[in-house]
């Protein structure tokens, strides 16, 4: 049994399948591939709506901006304020925005330390790791 395409006849000659010399029309160029990812763009774009995940919306609530005072890098992250594991719950009121460095090198780092309640609550301990030289 062969499968055979609508337009597998030019005039009144069939073009066999199996014939490489008759398949120019099934490959692809750089140039149609294109068209075809940007009409497969085009046609599911309205189903491609980002998640609205919680995440996202305490991001879109801190604009986007880690919240760490004088901090003006994107945030990336989203910080529990209290962790889960010591009590903390997804609320937006215990997750606040970060960019990578001051999540992961402050607060994780042990370098900065934040409390109370996002948005406007917050208490920001700086400076809590100490250097450390060994006494000869």
């Amino acid at each position: 049994m062969s499968l055979t395409r609508a337009d597998d006849h030019i005039g009144d000659v069939a073009v066999d399948p199996q014939d490489p010399s008759d398949r120019s029309d099934y490959d692809i160029s750089p140039i149609g591939a294109l068209a075809l990812a940007e009409h497969f763009i085009e046609t599911w774009r309205p189903l491609l709506k980002l998640a609205n995940t919680l995440q996202r919306r305490v991001r879109a609530r801190d604009n986007h901006f880690c919240q760490v005072p004088g901090c003006s890098r994107a945030a990336v992250h989203t910080h529990h304020i209290i962790p889960v594991s010591q009590g903390g719950s997804d609320d937006p009121e215990n997750l606040i925005s970060l960019c990578a460095a001051h999540h992961l090198c402050g607060i994780h780092g042990g370098r900065m330390r934040v409390t109370g309640t996002a948005p406007d609550n917050l208490v920001w301990e700086f400076e809590l790791r100490r250097s450390y030289v060994a006494a000869a």
